[in-house]
Parts: C-alpha cells; structure tokens; sequence
C-alpha cells in the first residue's frame, strides 16, 4: 500500500544503472529517491564517481548531498581522511555530527592526529552537539593511543560533566581502563 494525497498524481520513478542518472539523483528533493540512489551506486561498485562525489563534499549548502555521498563515498571503500577533515569544520551541526560518525572508517595510524586536533578543537570551542559522539568515538582511538583517549576524557569531563549524554559516553568508556 501506498499513502498518497487526495486528488494527486504520483509518478513512478525508475532509476536506471547509469551511474550519472545516480548521481544527479542524490540532489533529487524525494528522499527514497536519494537513498535508492545510493544505494544503487554502492551496489553498482561504481567507484569511477568517486571524483563527483568528492566534489559533493564541497557543496555544504546543501546538507542533505553532502551526507549522502560522504556515505556514499564509504560504502564503496573510497571515502578518506581528506574527505571527512574539512566536514568536522562545517558551521552546520548536521555536517560536523555525520563527518564524526564516519571517522571509524577512515582513522588510522598515519591520520589519528589530525582526527585527535579536531577533537581537542570541538570540545575547546564548546560543541556540545559533537560532545557526546567524541565521548562514542574514543574505543576506536584506543589502539591507536592510549593517552590521548585518557587526555580527552578528562577534558569532556570538566567541561561536560553534567551533560546526560556527554556523561552516558564518558561511562561507556570505562571498559577502556
């Protein structure tokens, strides 16, 4: 079943495998039509619009593009750190909250000091939106260094501590110790 408007008109979309009809797609105002979209690129393994979706990123205006070739960009393993570091930047909340969560794909050994700057530089200016995820994130800095992990929950602690959700991340970290 589908639950239309009275007296309207739906027209059926149909999406091809063209993977340029995919991406201009992605801008579509329909939301099941961006997500089928991506979905069909990953699928596809249409690594080849890595470029465009790249070029996505910059177009910040639009926060819903944006979000769906980032994860575009991850689901066909093509996403990287120079990709989500100017995203962690973003004025809007919505852009910096879904950079922070694609971070586990993409931090490493060679960037994790980048991703640790940006950290120290969200919770120094007072995000408290990115507050919480930072706290979330901390398991998969571990590995890569221990003390940073420990610098950074003490650094959410006194500046969030009364914060429930900044709280919630900081107590699930406690498995870390």
């Amino acid at each position: 079943y589908k639950i239309i408007p009275e007296n309207s008109r739906p027209k059926t979309v149909t999406l091809s495998g063209d993977p340029a009809e995919l991406l201009a797609a992605l801008h579509d105002a329909n939301g099941w039509v961006r997500n089928r979209a991506q979905q069909l690129l990953i699928d596809g393994r249409f690594a080849g619009t890595a470029p465009e979706l790249r070029s996505n990123l910059k177009l910040t205006d639009s926060v819903l593009l944006v979000t769906h070739s980032l994860w575009t960009l991850e689901g066909l393993d093509k996403l990287e750190s120079t990709d989500v570091l100017p995203l962690l930047k973003q004025n809007n909340p919505a852009l910096r909250l879904q950079a922070l969560s694609a971070i586990p794909s993409v931090m490493n050994k060679k960037n994790v000091r980048e991703f640790l700057a940006a950290y120290t530089g969200m919770i120094e200016q007072g995000d408290t939106l990115a507050a919480p995820y930072i706290g979330f994130l901390l398991p998969f800095v571990q590995p890569l260094d221990p003390a940073a992990v420990e610098r950074i929950l003490k650094s959410l602690t006194e500046k969030y501590g009364s914060n429930e959700y900044v709280a919630a991340a900081i107590i699930s970290n406690l498995q870390l110790r």
